[in-house]
C-alpha cells in the first residue's frame, strides 16, 4: 500500500512540474505585446483547460489523503506565478477598459454632433425678377 501512495506521489509531483509549466507559458503569453488578440487568447484558453486537467489528476491521485510537506516548495512556486498571471490579466482588462471607455465616448459624441446625416447647403434663386 505504501508503495502505490509513494507512486501517486512522485505522479502528483509530475502533475506539479506540468502546472508550473503551464503557469510559465501563460505568464510568457501574456507579457507578449500580442496579448489580447484572438489567437493568443485561444493560447490562453488553451492552457486553462490543460492545467483544469492537470488540477483534476491530482485530485484523483490524491484521493482523501492530504499532500506531504515535499510539495510545499511546488505549491508556493506555483502560487507566486498565479499571482503575477493574475495581476497582469487585471492590467489587461483595466486596458480594455478604458478602451471601451473611449469607444463609448467617441460614439456618444458622434451621436450628439453628427446629425442625422449628411445635409448639403441649398440657395433659394429667386426667379421671379
Amino acid at each position: 500500500m505504501l508503495d502505490h501512495a509513494a507512486g501517486n506521489f512522485d505522479a502528483i509531483e509530475d502533475e506539479l512540474q506540468q502546472m508550473l509549466a503551464l503557469a510559465q507559458r501563460q505568464f510568457e503569453l501574456m507579457e507578449a505585446a500580442a496579448f489580447g488578440d484572438e489567437a493568443s487568447l485561444e493560447q490562453l484558453q488553451q492552457i486553462i483547460k490543460e492545467r483544469s486537467a492537470c488540477e483534476e489528476r491530482i485530485d484523483n491521485l490524491r484521493g482523501d489523503t492530504a499532500l506531504p510537506e515535499r510539495f510545499r516548495p511546488q505549491l508556493e512556486a506555483l502560487q507566486t506565478r498565479d499571482a503575477a498571471n493574475q495581476e497582469r490579466l487585471l492590467a489587461a482588462m483595466g486596458g480594455l477598459r478604458r478602451d471601451l471607455k473611449k469607444l463609448h465616448t467617441g460614439r456618444q459624441g458622434r451621436k450628439a454632433y453628427g446629425g442625422f446625416g449628411h445635409t448639403s447647403e441649398g440657395a433659394f434663386i429667386d426667379r421671379k425678377k
